[in-house]
């Protein structure tokens, strides 16, 4: 992936019909490599590594350590091939560190291939689908993800943050939809708070939108699209911790969080206005 400032000039124009037709034909060809991608993976290397006669730690390491490696080829695919532009990224130096919790917005399928890229060592909470599927059960015991049906699921998370990794969570629980406000779930709070550990918010964009929430996969935008990563300075959570119950802390938490990531991930979203009553921190 090749980096671009945030402030570089914005996408215009429509494409061609026959452009369009490419990026439609192009993005079944992602889906395709992808698909052939994990396969291969799974069977060459997630499930040899499980028979390795090395620890557990040594085994999640090189294997999340492989994954980032691969996805960064996944995604300069996209860029080569024409799919996406150039993404642009602001702040990627504070991803640099060990056991941050990356709190992120979602606009469309392959957000967590961009983070997973570029953080080092991360941890993510899968669907336990994943543990079923044949071709993603090797990969996902090797990684050492967490289910998100496990019934101590927060404990999990806070213990995962506390022994040094880095966890990706998307608060809102699925993908953004059009024209609505960003809506969270209390559970990136609910671990925040468990574990002490303040918030690293990342800002994903992608003008105009692909791959959202509701959408086929050949239902391609007009234009090529452009993704803009945005890395903020951590949310001290400190604040929430001082006397108040858990259940409170949590929904005030999720509420500032709510009206952080609507304040900027709306900035360059002429759909989204601000709600009435809230003030962004």
């Amino acid at each position: 992936m090749r980096p671009e400032p945030a402030n570089g000039p914005a996408p215009a124009g429509r494409d061609s019909a026959l452009r369009r037709l490419r990026r439609i034909v192009t993005t079944g060809s992602g889906f395709a490599l992808f698909a052939l991608g994990a396969l291969f993976l799974s069977l060459f290397l997630f499930f040899p590594i499980l028979l390795l006669p090395v620890g557990w730690e040594r085994k999640r390491r090189y294997s999340r350590w492989t994954l980032s490696q691969a996805l960064r080829l996944y995604l300069g695919y996209f860029e080569f091939s024409g799919l996406i532009q150039p993404t642009r990224f602001s702040g990627l130096d504070q991803l640099q560190h060990r056991g941050q919790l990356i709190v992120a917005s979602h606009p469309s399928l392959i957000d967590v291939l961009f983070l997973i890229s570029m953080v080092r060592g991360a941890n993510c909470i899968v669907k336990s689908m994943m543990w079923r599927n044949p071709v993603t059960i090797a990969p996902v015991h090797a990684l050492g993800y967490i289910r998100n049906d496990a019934p101590d699921l927060v404990d999990r998370c806070a213990g995962a943050l506390r022994g040094g990794d880095s966890l990706i969570i998307f608060p809102e629980g699925t993908r953004t939809r059009d024209h609505k406000p960003l809506k969270f779930l209390r559970g990136a709070a609910n671990i925040a708070l468990a574990a002490g550990h303040d918030i690293t918010p990342v800002v994903i964009r992608c003008q105009p939108p692909m791959l959202r929430k509701g959408k086929k996969w050949y239902q391609v935008p007009n234009r090529t699209p452009r993704f803009t990563i945005d890395v903020y300075p951590d949310m001290a959570i400190e604040p929430y911790l001082q006397g108040l119950p858990r259940s409170v802390a949590a929904r005030h938490l999720t509420r500032d969080l709510e009206a952080f990531f609507n304040r900027h991930y709306s900035a360059n979203r002429p759909d989204l206005k601000h709600r009435p009553g809230q003030t962004p921190q």
